[in-house]
């Protein structure tokens, strides 16, 4: 009678024991394993970027971007030749080579709008850092400017003059509106404040060389003033570029090449336009 009795007490224990085992479960709040979800697959709520569920790999930088270099600026080149632009290739040979300087620079401007067509294409997000929006930015004033040099200077002066505002004018406005425009964008929606601070000192920079450009239409200044006048706003932008690329060494998070990349295009496209401005400055000489 004894082993029967406890072999019947264990049996009302297993049965115990499997009535309750639901209920723990509930309270562990153990979710059923979807039959279609493989062993190791993430949460379908994690959010993107989490140890779950990471970011997609970034492509790294290689010998196709500096071809796709290449080929932009050899573009721009023949896109400045072919719009009537054969004074490019001529004159002193230190215009010489800030012109090609600038080329060379545009074309890297370029090349973020293909890193861009590129990275959306592959589902990638782009822009996402700031260095990367000032990278599509450039890019963008690249093209707005071979496209107001391309329609208005193959143009007769006179056919110009006969068109009035309403080609030459209207140009000349959406070329100089539309960098405003999209920094003043770029600020807003970017989150790191200090690059919102220097977006917005580029909107700055920008309307107050336009105020400067048509108020010498009403005060007489020598060529070599009035230069001056209209880009000595850009210095703003410059100083306060500098301390943004210290913020970026030294904070966090770590920048991807592509937003380095955008600062160092910019950063030498300053460099050139300062080293010409006071070339021009010092050494051209006054026109008759």
């Amino acid at each position: 009678m004894r082993p029967l009795q406890a072999c019947q007490t264990k049996l009302d224990k297993a049965l115990l024991a499997s009535a309750r085992l639901p209920e723990a479960m509930r309270r562990a709040r153990i979710a059923p394993m979807m039959p279609d979800a493989p062993l190791g697959s993430p949460p379908p709520t994690s959010p993107r970027g989490s140890p779950s569920r990471p970011e997609p790999e970034q492509p790294r930088l290689g010998i196709i971007h500096l071809l796709v270099w290449t080929a932009c600026a050899a573009v721009y080149f023949s896109v400045t030749r072919a719009a009537g632009h054969e004074e490019l290739l001529e004159g002193d040979a230190v215009v010489l080579v800030f012109r090609a300087a600038k080329g060379i620079v545009s074309g890297a401007a370029l090349g973020g709008l293909l890193l861009f067509a590129a990275r959306r294409y592959r589902g990638l997000a782009f822009p996402c850092q700031p260095g990367e929006t000032l990278w599509l930015l450039l890019g963008v004033s690249a093209v707005v400017s071979l496209g107001h040099h391309s329609l208005l200077s193959p143009m007769p002066a006179s056919e110009s003059a006969s068109m009035g505002w309403s080609w030459s004018g209207v140009v000349r406005f959406l070329a100089d509106v539309l960098p405003c425009v999209l920094y003043s964008v770029a600020a807003v929606r970017t989150k790191v404040r200090r690059w919102r601070w220097y977006f917005a000192t580029v909107v700055v920079a920008v309307v107050n060389s336009l105020f400067a450009g048509y108020a010498g239409r009403f005060v007489r200044l020598s060529p070599r003033w009035q230069l001056a006048f209209e880009e000595s706003p850009f210095l703003l932008p410059l100083l306060v570029i500098l301390p943004v690329v210290v913020g970026d060494l030294s904070g966090r998070p770590s920048y991807r090449w592509t937003h380095w990349v955008g600062i160092g295009i910019q950063l030498c496209a300053m460099a050139v336009w300062g080293a010409s401005l006071l070339w021009w400055f010092l050494f051209m000489p006054e026109s008759p």
